[in-house]
């Protein structure tokens, strides 16, 4: 059959390199007078589905970051922009290390907890890290060139889930006292214990009382015992937050995250007064 393969010239020149364009029949597959693509038309769609590729991979990873729990200003959070100092070195390294280690599948331990004063960088570090992973978890090319056609409809899953402890803990209370529409109170404890990736930021700033210690408890020991990987961030002291939670959730976090201290002063009132001067 291959025998009755034959190409021959159309009499056509392709308008954008001016070669003549080539037309092919092949009989048994009633292929006949197909043109064979111009090179430069094989080119220039390469590189359009490179560009389709990027802009999908990028609406992926944005997907991504909102459907980590993050707010608009944590999903720019990243560890480009953090500013080292003497008080932030050792965390900021850290969590540098604990991205590389994580996405190599060698983390050496569940996880890290951001101990310091309101205003020393813990949130922004938490936030580098997820945003880190989200930015290195790898997407098909298929899946992106799917994005960029405007194929939603996949869903997102995202590698880290992000809390801001006393509001997830509001949400649960309000869930099971029958208010509000949104997520189950159940559904809540459940993306926490199943989570890749949780971060549960200002742990312990939430009004403590026997019911949120359950609950916490109930999340910090599945995860404790599943190996599962947990960044903390809080403004409480590792005694401190022994005394409000109590020492079987206390003892389950000192053995599951390394714990890491940012000091120094608040380094919010300077890049506010950064922002209004205009300064970059």
């Amino acid at each position: 059959m291959s025998d009755d393969t034959k190409q021959y010239p159309s009499g056509r020149n392709c308008p954008d390199c001016g070669q003549e364009i080539m037309l092919f029949d092949i009989p048994y597959i009633g292929a006949i007078g197909q043109e064979v693509k111009c090179q430069c038309v094989e080119d220039r769609e390469e590189r359009e589905r490179q560009e389709r590729i990027t802009s999908g991979t990028a609406i992926i990873r944005q997907k991504m970051r909102e459907a980590s729990g993050m707010g608009k200003r944590y999903q720019l959070y990243t560890f480009g922009r953090f500013k080292r100092n003497e008080s932030n070195g050792a965390a900021l390294d850290a969590a540098l290390q604990f991205v590389e280690d994580y996405c190599a599948g060698q983390a050496k331990y569940g996880g890290i907890m951001l101990c310091g004063n309101a205003g020393t960088g813990k949130t922004f570090l938490a936030c580098a890290i997820a945003n880190a992973l989200i930015d290195r978890r790898p997407i098909s090319d298929d899946n992106a060139e799917n994005a960029a056609w405007g194929c939603h409809s996949l869903g997102y899953y995202s590698p880290v889930t992000f809390f801001g402890t006393a509001d997830l803990m509001q949400r649960i209370r309000s869930s099971f006292n029958g208010y509000g529409a949104g997520e189950s109170g159940a559904s809540l404890v459940e993306r926490c214990k199943s989570a890749k990736l949780l971060i549960l930021d200002d742990f312990g700033a939430e009004k403590i009382s026997d019911w949120v210690r359950e609950v916490v408890y109930d999340i910090v020991e599945h995860r404790w015992q599943n190996l599962m990987h947990t960044v903390l961030t809080t403004n409480e002291t590792p005694a401190s937050l022994r005394d409000k939670y109590g020492d079987r959730i206390a003892d389950r976090v000192k053995n599951m995250c390394a714990t890491f201290p940012l000091t120094g002063k608040s380094q919010r009132k300077t890049a506010t007064l950064a922002a209004r001067s205009g300064a970059a």
